[in-house]
């Protein structure tokens, strides 16, 4: 099983102008701007995960068609990737006997917190926002502003939703709109008109992201029975990698 997920996804990030620094368990990790220089290194990078996400759904619907052909179930795969845009230090790591060509640094570190928290934010793929920054014309949704594990430091945290053509359809334009309709209410506690646009934007998105509704569904709720401190400050603190 594992052979056959991580072939086709090392082939998108490697078509993509990605480095695979190494393989843990499941996950692929892998860089870019190196040992080439990359201008668009963020766009690729997203681009990648984006192909990434299609390439899953291949995989998922052949898995799924070679269990019922045994009359077997196949749970559907899922996967979270976590892109971050920042400098690190990267070249030949280990020791005089053996090393690998690697990246480390707090950026990566935060790379693998953003994937980690994937699966508590309901989407598939989340991103800093200097990899929005770098690759504007793509679909994307603001999350939150993030504390993550081992960071005192918020960042603030974007989904990627699609490519530039669904960037541009008016059904994501509305989305982006209910979104961030949300999101300010929210930020200013007005919880009964964020649960409202919340619901509007839920109906609209696709499933990829369709958790992170169900997310801001709960915690708006929970506000609404208990309503948080005046000092309260609307940023989300993550104490699990």
């Amino acid at each position: 099983f594992l052979n056959d997920y991580l072939t086709p996804m090392t082939d998108v990030v490697l078509d993509h102008g990605g480095t695979v620094d190494k393989y843990m368990g499941d996950a692929i990790m892998a860089f870019w701007n190196a040992p080439l220089d990359d201008t668009e290194h963020a766009r690729n990078s997203a681009m990648a995960a984006l192909a990434m996400r299609a390439e899953l759904a291949k995989l998922n619907a052949r898995w799924q068609a070679e269990a019922k052909a045994e009359h077997r179930s196949f749970p559907e795969v899922r996967f979270g990737v976590g892109l971050n845009t920042g400098i690190c230090c990267v070249g030949n790591l280990g020791s005089a006997r053996r090393f690998d060509y690697s990246a480390i640094g707090d950026d990566v570190n935060v790379a693998s917190r953003l994937e980690g928290a994937t699966k508590f934010l309901g989407v598939d793929i989340a991103a800093n926002g200097a990899t929005r920054d770098e690759a504007p014309d793509l679909a994307w949704l603001e999350i939150d502003k993030l504390v993550v594990k081992g960071k005192s430091l918020p960042i603030v945290a974007h989904a990627l939703v699609g490519d530039e053509k669904l960037a541009q359809s008016q059904r994501f334009r509305t989305l982006a709109e209910k979104h961030d309709a949300m999101l300010e209410a929210f930020r200013c506690r007005n919880f009964d008109k964020a649960l409202v646009f919340a619901e509007e934007a839920a109906s609209l998105a696709p499933a990829e992201i369709s958790g992170l509704y169900a997310f801001y569904r709960g915690r708006i709720l929970d506000f609404l029975k208990e309503r948080p401190a005046e000092d309260w400050s609307p940023m989300l603190t993550l104490d699990e990698k």
